[in-house]
């Protein structure tokens, strides 16, 4: 079912050898992991790689399926290059392990390479790691969008508007599918913008947000609902498209994927259960319901 998932999501499957993740092992990591359960983030020269991935994971079928549904939801939108932002996996390497098959996925490396630093670290997660140093591989949008001004933060003068959009609309289409651990922290700046013409390159789709009806149009987007979202983001809100509907050929893609989806959804523990499919009229009520936030902005801003 994986290799089936990722095929039709547009990755391309490959059978690795055993020494596969030992070359990984001698990448540095993308950033320090805050927990065993976290998945490594292998930054190679070209490509990163996230893993592993036992067969079962409900996180490796969220970074499958929710970066290729969001890219649907672009192209249904006819969003322009320069406001659409979901990262892509292009690659699902199949290891082999001493019970059962591990996988990762993979991807181009968007960050600047040749400006990319190394160091030494040890946590109570991983004794002894290399890790990028922050900000000379990629700046997340979180690192670029405000300065702290006093005792409060400020929209950064410079912070470039085609970014905060794309980053926006890009934060309304994870919500859609009620993708967790949402936020400019989880948006990274491209640096090949001049080639590809996309800004910005929304990651990390492993978990669901708690069900639960956001009570402001930056407690949907964000994990955190900051004071400073307003004054930089504020004045941008208008500039997202929404949707009306749902086009048959999305919703026909969608249906086939629940079909894959649904038996597996049956192993998961009964509270996790729902997460197994995405339901499509629970799609339909978010969007009403940033719909509606919007709609109450304006009526309170006239």
């Amino acid at each position: 079912m994986i290799e089936e998932i990722a095929r039709m999501a547009g990755l391309e499957v490959q059978e690795r050898e055993a020494g596969f993740v030992e070359e990984l092992a001698g990448f540095p990591l993308a950033q320090k992991r805050t927990s065993k359960n976290k998945a490594f983030v292998h930054v190679g020269k070209d490509a990163i790689f996230k893993g592993p991935y036992a067969a079962q994971s409900l996180k490796l079928i969220n970074n499958l399926r929710y970066p290729w549904l969001i890219h649907l939801l672009e192209e249904m939108l006819g969003l322009p290059l320069a406001s659409r932002g979901v990262y892509r996996w292009n690659m699902l390497h199949v290891c082999p392990a001493s019970e059962e098959r591990v996988y990762y996925v993979g991807g181009e490396n968007v960050g600047a390479p040749q400006r990319m630093q190394v160091e030494s670290a040890s946590t109570q997660v991983d004794a002894a790691c290399r890790v990028v140093v922050r900000e000379t591989l990629l700046r997340r949008v979180s690192e670029i969008e405000k300065v702290k001004v006093g005792s409060r933060y400020e929209r950064h003068p410079d912070f470039d508007e085609q970014v905060a959009v794309a980053s926006l609309q890009h934060l309304y289409l994870r919500f859609l599918f009620n993708i967790g651990d949402s936020g400019t922290h989880n948006i990274l700046v491209r640096e090949d913008r001049a080639t590809s013409g996309r800004p910005i390159a929304g990651i990390d789709f492993d978990e669901h947000r708690r069900e639960q009806e956001g009570r402001t149009l930056w407690d949907c987007f964000f994990k955190s609902e900051y004071t400073y979202l307003e004054d930089i983001y504020g004045p941008l809100v208008n500039r997202i498209v929404l949707m009306e509907g749902l086009a048959p050929s999305v919703q026909g893609r969608i249906d086939e994927l629940n079909t894959l989806c649904e038996r597996w959804a049956e192993c998961l523990p009964a509270t996790r259960r729902s997460e197994g499919v995405v339901r499509v009229p629970s799609l339909l009520d978010r969007t009403e319901r940033i719909r509606a936030l919007i709609k109450e902005r304006r009526g309170v801003r006239s």
